[in-house]
């Protein structure tokens, strides 16, 4: 895990992520990757649900059930 939240930030910008590209396939490989390890890493279960183009990763963190729940939307790759 980083803990550098600028390290981290420039890391995940770093990958080529065009999602409608498929010259960019690493880029989404590599920005997927880094999501998934970082939020593993912060205790998330993760699943990867896959889809026809890129598969959408899908992160809980349940250890109490009556605990408030929050949902973040969001994507991981970027516009041409």
């Amino acid at each position: 895990m980083i803990t550098d939240p600028i390290k981290a930030l420039l890391e995940y910008v770093s990958y080529p992520s065009v999602s409608t590209d498929p010259a960019y396939h690493e880029g989404m490989e590599g920005a997927r990757n880094f999501v998934v390890r970082e939020l593993s890493d912060l205790g998330f279960d993760i699943e990867l649900i896959q889809t026809p183009l890129h598969p959408i990763v899908l992160a809980s963190r349940i250890r109490d059930p009556k605990w408030p729940h929050v949902m973040f939307y969001a994507h991981y790759d970027v516009q041409p």
